[in-house]
């Protein structure tokens, strides 16, 4: 989930309508390459043998994962709703299974819609020491040389274009950037209702992003995303603006049910978690990606995973695409499903 923690019902609009990783028809079979190939029957599993390299491409069954050496191996947690509790933080006895999966080699991350300094509290003391994916995959941070390794920003017309269809339906734009010095700051127009004022105090304080009039972002401003809270009738419009615009995404949800209010946050269309991952996985070595999550953000992540893990809590439509669904976020679910799945 990650961008509203305690926010549900994601809405994702594709760029210009099309799915990132092509359609999930029930009779589609996916191929992770040109080796092995993985029939869709009620489960979604793409699978890769190593032992199959001269071997002309098969389909398998998607019964149950395909094993791989730990090594070859890259779990990817989505952070809010899935890893972390319900106070938002990693629970001692997910603490503990992270120690046990470095004891015996498997890789692990984050794929995240946090920033970076809303992302590295609640992971400060559990050595997430890998590229992590953030906002979405617009940005990807690299811990051992402290810096930013790969974004996709919105460029100056797209952020002059996103802004006038938010105030085209009088949205209060609230516009990330990534600043010098690999800081983020976030600039909004004026505040005028108390949700607004209570969604400014949960940047500043809760996600350590200071916050700076509109008015004084700078032309050349390096956004990575905008966004905005209001009544679900003026976000609709907005989504539909950019599901014509090819290099947009939007994710939206509700925010307040029973106020009527929902969230919407823009991205460059190529700032997806599938295309984040598969930069990581790709650049270090990783033959298989297990993916965990529950909301809307995570789709084009569980369509290009080798096995996708949704959450008890998760949205019914991430459910759908899943290897399986597991336990509740709250209840050290992730944990308690790797301590089976690697014997740990």
């Amino acid at each position: 989930m990650d961008f509203y923690a305690s926010f549900s019902g994601y809405v994702h609009t594709y760029p210009a309508g099309r799915p990132p990783f092509g359609n999930t028809t029930e009779s589609e079979t996916f191929y992770f390459n040109d080796r092995t190939r993985c029939q869709k029957t009620g489960q979604q599993l793409i699978a890769q043998l190593g032992d199959l390299a001269m071997s002309p491409a098969i389909a398998l069954p998607c019964d149950s994962p395909v094993e791989r050496p730990f090594a070859m191996t890259l779990v990817v947690f989505d952070m809010d709703g899935t890893l972390l509790d319900a106070q938002s933080k990693i629970s001692p006895f997910t603490s503990e299974t992270l120690s046990l999966m470095r004891q015996s080699g498997i890789a692990y991350t984050v794929a995240t819609g946090r920033t970076l300094q809303a992302a590295l509290s609640p992971l400060a003391d559990d050595n997430f020491d890998r590229s992590l994916v953030l906002k979405n995959g617009a940005v990807i941070w690299e811990p051992t040389l402290q810096s930013y390794s790969h974004h996709h920003l919105l460029t100056p017309t797209e952020v002059s274009d996103v802004l006038g269809a938010f105030v085209a339906q009088d949205l209060t734009p609230f516009v990330f950037s990534l600043e010098d010095g690999d800081h983020h700051s976030v600039y909004h127009a004026p505040l005028r209702d108390d949700f607004e004022k209570k969604l400014a105090n949960l940047f500043e304080s809760e996600r350590e992003l200071p916050l700076q009039p509109l008015t004084t972002m700078p032309t050349n401003a390096h956004v990575i995303n905008v966004s905005a809270m209001g009544p679900l009738e003026q976000i609709e419009p907005v989504i539909d603006f950019v599901s014509h615009q090819p290099h947009l995404v939007a994710y939206s949800g509700m925010a307040i049910r029973d106020k009527g209010l929902a969230w919407l946050d823009v991205h460059h269309s190529r700032g997806s978690k599938a295309n984040g991952v598969k930069h990581v996985a790709e650049r270090s070595g990783f033959e298989e990606v297990i993916a965990f999550g529950d909301g809307d953000n995570d789709i084009s992540l569980f369509e290009f995973a080798t096995e996708s893990y949704a959450m008890d809590n998760a949205d019914e439509e991430l459910k759908d695409i899943a290897t399986q669904v597991i336990g509740h976020h709250a209840e050290d679910g992730v944990a308690r499903f790797l301590r089976d799945r690697f014997s740990l």
